[in-house]
Order: C-alpha cells, then sequence, then structure tokens
C-alpha cells in the first residue's frame, strides 16, 4: 500500500495471501474511511482509483469458513508520500483475542 498503486491490486494481494492459506476468495479487504461509513476507494477488485497521499484506509481482514462463519478484524492507515502508517493498535495473537 502506497501511493500511485490501484485500490484493486491492493485487494489483489490481500486476495492471494487469504487464498494461498486456503480460504475462500474475500469480499472485499477495505475501504477509505472519513465522514461516512463506506467510502470510495473501495480496496475491492474493480475499484481503479489511484492511491494517493493523505487517504485514510481501512483494511478489514477477514476469512470465512465454509460460507457460514466469518471472522474480520480492521486496522487503519494514512497513505504517506512513501508508503503508509498506521494508525490502530491491537493484538494480533488468537489467544490474546479469544473471548
Amino acid at each position: 500500500m502506497r501511493p500511485g498503486v490501484l485500490a484493486e491490486d491492493i485487494h489483489a494481494a490481500y486476495a492471494d495471501v487469504i487464498q494461498d492459506a486456503g480460504y475462500e476468495y474475500p469480499f472485499r479487504c477495505g475501504r477509505a474511511t472519513g465522514y461516512s461509513f463506506l467510502e470510495k476507494p473501495q480496496i475491492v477488485f474493480g475499484d481503479k482509483t489511484e492511491i494517493q497521499p493523505g487517504m485514510v484506509l481501512a483494511i478489514d481482514g477477514s476469512v470465512t469458513l465454509d460460507r457460514k462463519f466469518r471472522a474480520q478484524v480492521g486496522d487503519s492507515f494514512v497513505v504517506t508520500d512513501s508508503g503508509y502508517e498506521q494508525l490502530t493498535s491491537h493484538p494480533n495473537a488468537l489467544e490474546d483475542v479469544i473471548l
């Protein structure tokens, strides 16, 4: 994720990781955040928006099992001139997030 890449290219890289791990093709990788819940660009196949510095993106990592159960954890990022800065911080280990 960096300036100049297309939103759908971020999704494609994300989808490769999810599918290589043996999970179903993911619906969407994320979306921009701002004044409303779902803003453009959508980080999904077909969105050819060029990522620009200053955009704030919510990347919603998720996997679906047998089309019955879906787990999703999201992080927020701001796109910088050379890449991105992560805005959120939370535990990533499974044992730290099980209630």
